[in-house]
């Protein structure tokens, strides 16, 4: 008995995590940056394994705090201002570190003399007519 509550102790601290860091020049992440770990393997049942989202420290890195299945996974940064940043890795048992380089979104400057107006007052911009009927 006991030698089987030992092997499933090693079994489980052998599972595979990881951990990283996002780089995103000299960026400070708020707490809208997220990480996205998807198993691309399927369960020994043969259930399709869920998403984990991890969130992001200020500083850039990023951890798992549960322990992930082994084999192919897609890992994801969605951080708002920069372009989605994605790498495949293969998890085996132990731990896996890795960086993703972000790019920031050019910014949209958009003038107020910029805007074209060509909406009627009391038309949509499909050309229905807003007022209300009268009685």
């Amino acid at each position: 008995m006991r030698a089987l509550i030992l092997l499933g102790f090693v079994a489980s601290s052998c599972a595979p995590s990881l951990a990283g860091k996002l780089h995103g020049h000299g960026q400070v992440f708020g707490p809208d940056a997220k990480v996205n770990v998807t198993p691309l393997v399927a369960s020994a049942s043969g259930q399709r394994l869920s998403t984990i989202v991890l969130s992001v420290r200020p500083d850039g890195t990023f951890a798992t705090e549960e322990k992930l299945p082994p084999g192919d996974c897609l890992v994801e940064a969605l951080v708002p201002g920069f372009s989605v940043a994605s790498t495949h890795v293969n998890l085996e048992a132990g731990g896996k570190k890795i960086d993703l380089d972000l790019k920031p979104l050019p910014r949209a400057s958009l003038r107020a003399s910029q805007i074209q107006r060509t909406i009627e007052d009391g038309r949509g911009a499909g050309g229905a007519n807003l007022a209300p009927p009268s009685l």
